[in-house]
């Protein structure tokens, strides 16, 4: 009788593993990633009783970028009054797809339309995979000197962020002088970067600000937000001649809400995340890696760590929505409407699927799928043996 257990349990489990396998992929289920959508509406309406154009910033809709190893853009859907639009897609300046209505200009007094953006974003999962998330470490010495980075990188990410120009004279000297003290003691780009950091964090504390400061106004103050923060690393990076950028995320956050912002003419309610942003900075031999100044908390030791245990890295729940390279950073952030218009805003992230829901369904299948196989295999075997 063990024998015939034994015998039959080993036989079960190849089937059961074989069985399941084969219903995970047709349940398409998923173990190394977790899917969010993010959903934005914009309700426009015309108060006043003339004719009223329509802000260029109210009509466009950013698709989030793909960033390998982090995360996949799925879907994405346009809708005008609750009808499905054409998804054709254009570049910005900043190299972001966006989604545009188009011949859609002005609204007519009196009249409202309702614009709904959605989109579902694959992200790559800590439960399951946190050895396959992308994490390029940095360290002094690490990588490659000024010297190996691409000429045509250069050009295209070490500009100034829109009118943040450290080349000219007067107040833009304190960015250019240590930038370029900064360069001259250190021959590898990472050993600068984390010179950068040091310098950054040796004079800025974290606090609220209501829109992105120049860097100018950031040192000024002596204080600013992850935005402020980000846009001040990559404009000295860039004054180093580091290629860098910007990047505006969202923190998913099923809790939080933040009701009514703005007021006014534009009201602006965000539901399942708080706004966040970081700098990707491109460092021979290792790559684009990101730092992020105002997360980590009590893990970071030293400024290597910034990089090393940016929140992109640490956590599934970052999602990048934009990357501003060329551009002002807040107009990503921030809405204009002409005069005569109302407009609310109504934007919220929620996580529609988690690997653990899939590792849920699978145990389940193996279990139901061993139970009844033992069952029939001891059966089949009983049936053997009895007597005619």
């Amino acid at each position: 009788m063990k024998l015939l257990m034994r015998g039959a349990l080993t036989t079960a489990i190849v089937i059961s593993l074989l069985v399941t396998a084969i219903l995970g992929y047709v349940f398409k289920v998923e173990l190394l990633h977790q899917v969010y959508v993010y959903r934005e509406e914009r309700i426009i309406v015309n108060l006043s009783e003339h004719t009223s154009s329509i802000g260029e910033d109210l009509l466009f809709f950013v698709i989030p970028p793909n960033m390998s190893g982090w995360q996949e853009v799925v879907s994405y859907k346009l809708f005008l009054n609750g009808i499905e639009e054409g998804t054709g897609e254009e570049v910005n300046a900043d190299g972001n797809k966006v989604l545009r209505i188009r011949n859609l200009e002005s609204l007519e007094p009196g009249s409202k339309i309702n614009l709904t953006f959605e989109c579902t974003i694959k992200v790559m999962s800590n439960l399951l995979s946190f050895p396959l998330r992308v994490r390029q470490r940095i360290e002094r010495g690490a990588g490659g000197d000024f010297s190996a980075i691409p000429v045509s990188m250069s050009e295209r990410y070490c500009r100034p962020l829109d009118e943040w120009d450290w080349r000219k004279d007067g107040e833009w000297n304190v960015i250019r002088e240590n930038a370029w003290n900064i360069r001259k003691d250190n021959e590898r780009v990472s050993d600068a970067v984390i010179e950068a950091i040091k310098w950054v964090k040796g004079r800025i504390e974290y606090g609220e600000t209501l829109t992105v400061l120049s860097p100018i106004e950031t040192l000024e103050k002596g204080k600013g937000d992850c935005a402020d923060q980000s846009a001040l690393i990559t404009t000295l990076l860039r004054a180093i001649g580091i290629p860098a950028y910007m990047v505006i995320a969202m923190y998913y956050e099923p809790t939080v809400g933040v009701p009514n912002e703005g007021g006014g003419r534009i009201t602006v309610t965000e539901k399942g995340f708080l706004l966040h942003a970081f700098a990707m900075a491109y460092v021979p031999d290792l790559g684009w890696v990101p730092i992020d100044l105002t997360s980590g908390g009590n893990i970071i030791r030293g400024p290597e760590d910034y990089v090393n245990k940016a929140a992109i890295v640490m956590t599934d729940r970052v999602i990048a929505t934009a990357i501003v390279n060329v551009s002002d950073p807040n107009n990503y952030l921030m809405f204009s409407a002409p005069k005569g218009l109302k407009v609310q805003v109504e934007r919220s992230l929620r996580r529609v699927y988690h690997p653990t829901y899939g590792l849920v369904l699978m145990v389940t299948l193996f279990v139901i799928s061993i139970t009844g196989s033992t069952a029939l295999i001891i059966l089949a075997e009983r049936l053997k043996k009895a007597p005619p």
